[in-house]
């Protein structure tokens, strides 16, 4: 219910029935909090999104990795740069350490903005923060670099 009355803009009721929920001892969970988060960020209502993620921690419910990576990928999805470090500054800032599918979604927006530099950037982040790569990361990596015509640095990383 909550999914369908977000995807048809009817916020008010979405709330509404959050409330009952409550009020008749079905607690909201993290997983609801998530599909309501991902809802709304794919309905373009991202600051609507950040208030359920804040009210989400102040119920006892702080988002997890999980969380946050489907709030990030809808908006890398939508290359949403400024969006996307927002909230990755965010979720760094109450201590959730990225994944390693976190870096993923990072890399690959920005090979699809076609900053290669921001992919760089975000594949020496991950060393940084002590975040080993996997095949996948190299494989994103080389795919986006060929993609972006930087043929070099892909033989170099293959």
């Amino acid at each position: 219910m909550i999914v369908a009355l977000v995807q048809n803009d009817m916020m008010v009721e979405c709330f509404k029935v959050l409330g009952d929920m409550s009020s008749s001892g079905c607690v909201p969970d993290v997983s609801t909090y998530k599909e309501l988060i991902e809802c709304m960020c794919l309905a373009g209502k991202t600051e609507a999104a950040y208030k359920l993620l804040e009210e989400m921690g102040n119920k006892g419910y702080p988002a997890d990795i999980v969380t946050y990576n489907c709030f990030l990928k809808v908006l890398c999805d939508n290359k949403e740069r400024d969006e996307v470090l927002r909230l990755y500054q965010k979720m760094t800032e109450v201590g959730c350490v990225p994944s390693v599918q976190t870096y993923n979604l990072l890399i690959v927006m920005f090979f699809r903005m076609g900053d290669v530099d921001g992919a760089f950037e975000t594949w020496h982040e991950m060393s940084k923060r002590g975040c080993v790569r996997v095949t996948e990361t190299y494989c994103v990596m080389i795919e986006g670099l060929f993609d972006n015509n930087a043929t070099e640095e892909a033989c170099f990383l293959l």
